[in-house]
Parts: C-alpha cells; sequence; structure tokens
C-alpha cells in the first residue's frame, strides 16, 4: 500500500487531477527508490509490516522449492552451454527472493523521515520529468533525502 493518496500527490505536487496516473507512476518510484536506499522494506501500519514478515517462512520455502525444481530441470539438460544457463538463472532467482527476504525481515514502518523522502523524491521527479531545461540553470541540487533516510539505512548488500 502506498503511503500517500492520489488526492495527496496531486496537492504536494500542485499538479493537475489528470496527472493523476502519471503520479502514481512516480510515486512507485520514489517509494521504491526510498526502500532501495535504506536496504530494507517498509509500510504504512505495524498490521502490515507483521503481515509481510509471518508470510516469510512460506514465501522462503516456496522459493527454495522452485529453485531445487530448477536444478533437476537443470540437470536434464543434454548441452552443458543449456545446463550451465539454467543452474546460473535458478540460483540468481533464488539470490533475489533472498535480499527481498532480508529487506522484509529487517522491515520497519514507515516513520516521517520515510514520508518526507518519499514526498520530496515524488515533488523531484514530477518537477524534474521532462529532458529538457528551458530558461534555467540546470544545477544539482541537494535533496535532503539521504540525510532525512541515512539513520535507518542498512548497510549495503552486495
Amino acid at each position: 500500500m502506498s503511503l500517500l493518496t492520489p488526492e495527496e500527490c496531486i496537492a504536494h505536487c500542485s499538479a493537475d487531477p489528470a496527472d493523476a496516473s502519471l503520479l502514481a507512476d512516480l510515486l512507485a518510484g520514489a517509494e521504491s527508490a526510498v526502500a532501495g536506499y535504506l536496504n530494507r522494506a517498509y509500510f504504512a501500519t505495524q498490521a502490515e509490516l507483521s503481515a509481510a514478515q509471518d508470510a516469510l517462512p512460506k514465501a522462503a520455502g516456496d522459493a527454495q522449492d522452485a529453485y531445487e525444481a530448477a536444478m533437476a530441470v537443470a540437470a536434464d539438460f543434454a548441452s552443458s552451454a543449456a545446463r550451465e544457463m539454467a543452474i546460473d538463472l535458478a540460483t540468481e532467482r533464488l539470490k533475489e527472493a533472498k535480499i527481498g527476504f532480508q529487506r522484509v525481515l529487517f522491515g520497519m514502518v514507515a516513520t516521517p523521515r520515510i514520508r518526507a523522502a518519499v514526498r520530496l523524491t515524488l515533488g523531484n521527479l514530477y518537477a524534474n520529468r521532462e529532458e529538457v531545461v528551458v530558461g534555467a540553470s540546470a544545477v544539482r541540487l541537494p535533496q535532503g533525502v539521504p540525510e532525512l533516510l541515512r539513520p535507518d539505512r542498512r548497510e549495503m548488500m552486495p
């Protein structure tokens, strides 16, 4: 569930209601960027966090089962190149699943800092959605997002 409603996005960006679809996409991008920077998932409520964490054991089991099934299929390939690719694919999928599980395991309920970072990122994405800047000097300004999120950031994983 998103941290902001469509109406909050429109108001925050001083956008036309016709841009609601664009804002929904930008909000998803902003929330993903914030979660990626934190290297952890965040949720609007404790109930959502708990539900996601409670689902981890089954999801981990399903991922392991899928990995084992893919490895069994890979073993049946006659071509060593096909077998190697199938093994690499299965291994990568399991690795990505485990990274996602870690992000939920160390998840948190969204704080005011996270909400502010999402708003800052959304506003920046909306204001700078054009590829060309006309009539102004384009200079990178500090957004404040890293400063807001640094206290809650987990160490980046390889």
